[in-house]
């Protein structure tokens, strides 16, 4: 009778604090089952037939490059994913807090911003606070999505930033013209063919972007404004947001950051403030491996190269993105 009362506490902890989610990852394909995993805190408190009593804290990584597919599982952020993490939260009642693990360089305009906006609902529907702590990198489209949290920590030696917009392209003309290449082009408006790597951009064309870059660029400011406002001006930003990457100590000592310390000890603050009680931080995430509060991160980093390779985002497109974050 004991070995059988021995079997089911023990199984009823691993329950407990590895219990499966329903949750598809990702938006084309490979759709992948979310465990709970607890990455930090002691797993030892009481709990019975799989459920646990104690308040939890959801760690959610932003980490690699910011798209919008699933594909980007390969070391990226997707929409899809960070949709449903949010959807799972809200209906786990222990969930107390969110802290985005962030270390990116950015992405794709609209999938910062769509991300944003879902942060921001979240926490508006559920009442519970969003932190975020930057732990490598927090430039551009991670920056934008960070400015969603109600304060942003660092680590001592990561960098913050990168405030701005890019859209890029290539030229291949040079070349074609020495190989006697010419570029032939039927189309139904003269700016069908904008951007093509095949010709040059005409005036015209490079101010329609710029006009484009600028409504992107302001939309990122009015952003970081609606989160920050009581701890940086409007002037005092728009100097800031020359696209340069800051030190977490000269981010903290400008208001685009509020504290800098490790992790761990961001994690004790929060709780602290928080009036939480050795609370478990835990995240959703795809079985079969072990995963820790240090290596949330998927095996491979996303690269420019898997941007190109997505098949729903032109090459020439709008970035939050700070180009050395890779």
């Amino acid at each position: 009778m004991r070995k059988v009362i021995c079997i089911a506490l023990i199984a009823s902890l691993t329950g407990c604090f590895n219990k499966i989610v329903l949750a598809p990852f990702g938006a084309s394909g490979d759709d992948l089952e979310l465990r709970e995993h607890v990455l930090y805190g002691r797993a030892s408190t009481a709990c019975f037939s799989g459920f646990s009593s104690r308040t939890k804290v959801l760690i959610v990584p932003v980490q690699g490059v910011i798209g919008a597919d699933s594909m980007l599982s390969r070391g990226g952020t997707s929409v899809a994913g960070i949709k449903r993490t949010l959807e799972i939260a809200e209906q786990d009642p222990e969930i107390a807090a969110l802290i985005l693990l962030i270390d990116s360089p950015g992405g794709t305009v609209s999938a910062s911003d769509q991300i944003h906006r879902l942060l921001i609902d979240f926490s508006a529907k559920t009442k519970k606070p969003i932190y975020a702590h930057v732990d490598g990198v927090g430039a551009s489209g991670a920056y934008y999505i960070a400015s969603s949290a109600l304060e942003i920590n660092a680590s001592s030696a990561s960098i913050v930033g990168s405030i701005g917009v890019i859209l890029q392209s290539f030229s291949v003309q040079g070349l074609m013209q020495k190989i006697g290449i010419e570029y032939r082009s039927l189309k139904t408006g003269k700016n069908k063919d904008s951007l093509s790597p095949f010709r040059e951009l005409r005036e015209d064309e490079k101010d329609f972007f710029m006009k484009q870059l600028t409504q992107a660029y302001e939309i990122f400011l009015r952003r970081i404004m609606d989160g920050r406002k009581d701890r940086i001006s409007e002037d005092k930003l728009r100097q800031l947001a020359d696209g340069s990457v800051y030190s977490a100590a000269d981010a903290k000592q400008y208001g685009l950051i509020d504290s800098v310390s490790y992790i761990e000890d961001y994690l004790a603050d929060v709780s602290k403030r928080m009036d939480l009680h050795d609370p478990l931080f835990v995240a959703y995430l795809p079985p079969g491996k072990s995963y820790s509060l240090y290596n949330v991160r998927s095996d491979r980093r996303a690269s420019w190269m898997s941007l190109l390779e997505m098949p729903d985002h032109p090459t020439a497109a709008m970035y939050y993105l700070w180009d050395g974050g890779f």
